[in-house]
């Protein structure tokens, strides 16, 4: 319950459909009952395996990697 009576309803939501129905349902409780909801959500960056052939053996140029910038999704 929050500090003013009132309740909240947490969901997580990851982009699947088990989790995009948690969220309507959290949703529509909190319509009938007069809460609130508060969605999360997290990711994880994938590797990157870019300019990993440097240190394979098989690159024959004496240039350095470049490094690889990430930017969020």
């Amino acid at each position: 319950m929050g500090g003013d009576g009132g309740f909240r309803i947490l969901a997580g939501v990851d982009g699947s459909v088990p989790s995009r129905l948690a969220l309507e349902w959290a949703v529509t409780e909190a319509r009938l009952r007069h809460g609130q909801v508060r969605v999360v959500t997290a990711w994880e960056f994938p590797p990157v395996a870019v300019g990993m052939e440097a240190w394979s053996g098989t690159r024959t140029s004496s240039r350095r990697p470049r490094a690889v910038s990430r930017t969020r999704p």
